[in-house]
């Protein structure tokens, strides 16, 4: 009989079925699994890494689209938006000028 191993990048996915089947209402897993990773990754967008000076620059040079903007304005923090805006439109300027 093969035993199956649970390897660590299975595990969100195993997870996001069993709430599925938990909690008919979440959806359908993948959604789930989208809806975690986008939240995850706002989370991470608005926290230590805004400090990071490679992921400014980034950020700096290619903003965000309207939707994501959105969830940032959302997500309640609003110190490291605020930030990171700044430095954008700073970015913005001496490009126009």
């Amino acid at each position: 009989m093969e035993e199956t191993l649970e390897q660590i990048y299975t595990i969100p996915v195993n997870e996001a079925f069993d709430k599925v089947v938990e909690h008919p209402e979440c959806g359908c897993p993948v959604c789930l699994l989208y809806r975690k990773l986008q939240g995850d990754e706002l989370d991470i967008i608005l926290g230590a890494s805004m400090m990071e000076p490679d992921v400014r620059i980034k950020t700096n040079r290619l903003g965000f689209c309207p939707t994501h903007f959105e969830k940032m304005l959302t997500n309640g923090k609003r110190l490291p938006l605020a930030l990171m805006l700044e430095s954008h439109l700073n970015e913005l300027c001496e490009d126009i000028a």
